[in-house]
Parts: C-alpha cells; sequence; structure tokens
C-alpha cells in the first residue's frame, strides 16, 4: 500500500480527487429533476415533490451509511461498488415508467452519489502525511465546488435538447469514478474485525462529549448558512433586487470557493484548531447578519463573499477534526456523521428561515443568525480551552 504523502500516494489521491469532481458534475440534483419532471409530465405536482424528496432523503441517509459502509468494507470497496450500482441505476432511469419507478431509481441513484464523500474523507488519512490533511481534505471540498459549477453548464442544456441526457451524465460519470477508484490503496477495517455493528458504528461519533458538541455546532451553522438558499433569496427580491442580480449574487460564492480555497485553507492549517473553528464560525455569523443592512447588489455581494470564507474555512477544518478523533478503522463512520448533521441542517435550515423571514420579518431572522452563530464561535473557544 503507499505510505501517506510518497508518489503512489499522489498519484491516488489525484484520481480521487478527479474522481470527486466527476461525482459532483454527475450528481442529481434537485433543480434539474425538477425540470426533467416538468419537460416529461411526470406525475405533474406530486411527481416534482416526491423527485425532490427523494434526493433529498437519499443524499442524507447515504452520506451517514456511506461512513459506516467505508470502515466496514474499506473506502476503495465502498466508492467502487457504489458507483458501479450508481451508474446501472441512473441508466435504467430513463427506461422506467411511471412517479414510482422513476422516484425510486432516484432515491437509489442519489444516495449512491453520496457515498464517496464520506469514504473519499476517510481516505485522506491514508493519502496525506499527517501535516497535510487539511490541505487533502481543502483540495477534496475544491473539487466538489468546481464539480458543482460545472454541472448547470453541463445538464441545463441536456435537459433542454435531451431530457434523458442528465441520468446518461449521470451513469458515465459514475462509471469513470468507479474505474478511477480501483487504483486507491485499501485502508483498515478495524471495525469489522473487532465485530462492530452497523449501529455501533452510526452511534459511535455520537458517544464522545468533544465530537458531539462538534456535530450539535455543526448542525447549528448548516441551519445558518442554509440561507443562502432559504431566506437570502427572499430578502433580496423584497428589497427589490433584479432575477439577474439575485442570480450573480448567489453565484459568487461557488466562484469565490474555487478561486479562493487555495489561498485559504493552507492559512487555516497553521492555525490552532479552536481559533480557526471559532473565526469560521463568526464570519458565517456576521456575515449572515450583516444582510440586515444590505439593500443593494453589491452590499449584499459583500455580505456573500464573508460568509463563504467561513465556509472554506468550516468544511476541511471539520473533517480534519473528525478524522483526528476517531478510533482507528472508524474514520468513515466519523465523516459520516458529520455529513449527515451538515445535510440535515441543510434540509431544516432553509424552510426553518424562510419561515421567520415571513413570520417576523427581516431584522429579526438576520440578528438571530448572528446572535446564534456569534455563540457557536464562543463555545468552540470554551470548550477547547477545557
Amino acid at each position: 500500500m503507499p505510505r501517506a504523502g510518497d508518489a503512489g500516494g499522489a498519484g491516488s489521491f489525484r484520481a480521487l480527487w478527479a474522481g470527486i469532481l466527476l461525482n459532483r458534475l454527475g450528481m442529481l440534483t434537485p433543480p434539474f429533476l425538477v425540470l426533467y419532471a416538468g419537460v416529461t409530465r411526470l406525475g405533474g405536482t406530486a411527481g416534482i415533490v416526491a423527485l425532490v424528496a427523494a434526493s433529498g432523503v437519499g443524499q442524507t441517509v447515504a452520506s451517514l451509511a456511506g461512513g459506516v459502509f467505508a470502515d466496514r468494507f474499506g473506502p476503495r470497496r465502498t466508492i467502487v461498488c457504489s458507483q458501479l450500482l450508481g451508474a446501472v441505476v441512473c441508466a435504467v432511469v430513463p427506461l422506467a415508467h411511471g412517479v414510482v419507478a422513476v422516484t425510486a431509481l432516484v432515491l437509489l441513484g442519489t444516495a449512491c452519489g453520496s457515498v464517496p464523500r464520506p469514504a473519499a474523507n476517510a481516505m485522506v488519512p491514508v493519502l496525506m502525511p499527517d501535516g497535510a490533511r487539511i490541505t487533502g481534505y481543502g483540495r477534496l471540498y475544491w473539487a466538489r465546488n468546481i464539480g458543482s459549477s460545472l454541472s448547470p453548464a453541463v445538464a441545463g442544456p441536456l435537459v433542454q435538447f435531451w431530457p434523458p441526457g442528465i441520468f446518461v451524465l449521470g451513469a458515465v460519470t459514475s462509471a469513470v469514478f468507479a474505474g478511477l477508484a480501483v487504483v486507491l490503496p485499501s485502508a483498515p477495517t478495524v471495525a469489522r474485525r473487532a465485530g462492530g455493528g452497523f449501529f455501533h458504528g452510526l452511534r459511535a461519533p455520537y458517544a464522545q462529549p468533544l465530537v458531539a458538541w462538534f456535530l450539535v455546532a455543526t448542525l447549528l451553522l448548516s441551519c445558518l448558512y442554509m440561507q443562502k438558499q432559504g431566506a437570502l433569496p427572499l430578502d433580496m427580491s423584497a428589497r427589490g433586487l433584479t432575477p439577474t442580480e439575485l442570480g450573480l449574487v448567489l453565484s459568487l460564492s461557488g466562484v469565490l470557493v474555487v478561486v479562493l480555497q487555495p489561498v485559504v485553507t493552507p492559512l487555516v492549517a497553521r492555525m490552532p484548531f479552536a481559533v480557526a473553528a471559532s473565526a469560521s464560525a463568526a464570519l458565517i455569523a456576521l456575515g449572515l447578519g450583516a444582510t440586515a443592512f444590505a439593500d443593494t447588489a453589491v452590499w449584499y455581494a459583500a455580505t456573500v463573499a464573508v460568509w463563504t470564507v467561513g465556509e472554506i474555512m468550516q468544511v476541511p477544518l471539520a473533517a480534519d477534526f473528525m478524522a483526528r478523533r476517531s478510533p482507528e478503522g472508524e474514520t468513515g463512520a466519523y465523516q459520516g456523521a458529520y455529513a449527515f448533521m451538515w445535510n440535515l441542517g441543510l434540509a431544516a435550515g432553509a424552510p426553518a428561515g424562510q419561515w421567520v423571514f415571513a413570520a417576523v420579518g427581516r431584522n429579526v431572522l438576520w440578528a438571530g443568525v448572528a446572535v446564534i452563530g456569534m455563540a457557536v464561535a464562543v463555545v468552540h473557544l470554551m470548550v477547547s480551552r477545557r
């Protein structure tokens, strides 16, 4: 097996990086599933709701289970099997008839596409030397964002001119990722040899008080962060921004991640954990909280830039935190627990923020976001010192 940091490990990491980019490029995302359902007249409104719900459930459940599978069967085998199955599922979707069949396949296909995230994170300690792990997690995060940024440019024309093409894209990218994953080295599967069951892997991260706190903090920050798709578009529309301005502001975050990640992550790697975690939470809180004062596209763009830097800091830092506190052979379960809490926050945060915005107004919403986020930042410092 290649040692972390040697030439073989570097080549394997490049293959993993490319595979994660392809994974995000071909992911079945809600906006294009909605467009597909509309173009193909798949069950009307009920069909659209079913497809979007299936996508969210598949992603959330797989992010938790994928890490446990990676511990029990190895990250390489987990990625290869999930991507081969995902390729078959995506290839079958255009042949399916009826909203029930398509929804079931989308659920399975989205789950297969979401399994590699915790499994890939579990590979980083195998492929990267100890001092470079945050950089490695940052590069995988970068790959996911590049793939997500390219996806609309590819999936949009496919839905318009050949709707089944989005599933063909998913099948091709999944198959290629499976091929790339074959070159990955094996990783320890101590949990399986020691007799740790599947549910033990699900529970284990929550049994450590420090890790449990970090997971709660992740859930809170995710709920706040999700306002970019929840209350933020409503707020900008209420302030008179045009659809074009709204789209440009919302797209800025993805552009900044692609541009700034290679600069920000090495800086984070040199910071003490408590300081970096607290600063990340504070930037997310202050950036979103400052939305209360925004009334022009430039103002909104400035707030987006602040909370995006917080996001760039948070993702690789969190992955490294979970890896360092996971017992040998349980890295995948810990990575999966983090991904699960983040996705759970994404699912709950947007509707909660929209409800608060409609019920009590923008000032209360953004002030609440700032207070909660700053509280997380302060508690990060207190918990780490103890």
